[in-house]
């Protein structure tokens, strides 16, 4: 790479020097004309010895089985990622003022990004039995809203 690099360096200075030392006129012209044809060629150069040469380029780009997928990474990360968004939901019951024992966030897939289930579980002391129904869907709006979920896939048990 280091010849590539003085070579490309030395024909430029070459040219600036010639630009420089010879006078305006039709000979100026013509020799800045060849040294503008050595640049590309020395530029171009490496390529052709590239294209020349025996190089597999179907094992260069054939890497796939080289990877390998760390379950127990994706596991923790996934938990991490749950265990933060059912931080934010308590975050988030907290302030609107609900008084909850518990909540569990259920995914089917292995993608925590996207909560199939919530299970917020309430103490029941501090409803009053006439507004239990009222309450409890005010929550599972609030949640599935929240999370973008279905309504129905929010379930609020009360203890």
């Amino acid at each position: 790479m280091l010849p590539y690099i003085v070579s490309v360096a030395g024909i430029s200075v070459l040219t600036v020097l010639l630009d420089i030392i010879l006078p305006e006129g039709n000979i100026h012209k013509y020799i800045k004309s060849i040294f503008s044809v050595l640049v590309i060629i020395v530029v171009i150069s490496p390529i052709v010895k590239t294209l020349k040469s025996d190089i597999d380029f179907d094992a260069i780009f054939q890497q796939g089985d080289q990877y390998q997928v760390d379950n127990n990474f994706l596991l923790a990360t996934n938990a991490a990622l749950t265990e933060e968004k059912k931080l934010s939901v308590i975050k988030f019951l907290d302030g609107r003022g609900y008084e909850y024992a518990g909540i569990d966030l259920i995914s089917d897939s292995l993608d925590s990004k996207k909560v199939s289930y919530v299970n917020i579980y309430l103490y029941s002391d501090s409803i009053k039995e006439k507004d239990k129904n009222i309450y409890i869907q005010e929550i599972q709006e609030q949640v599935s809203g929240y999370l973008k979920i279905e309504k129905a896939n929010v379930r609020v048990i009360l203890w």
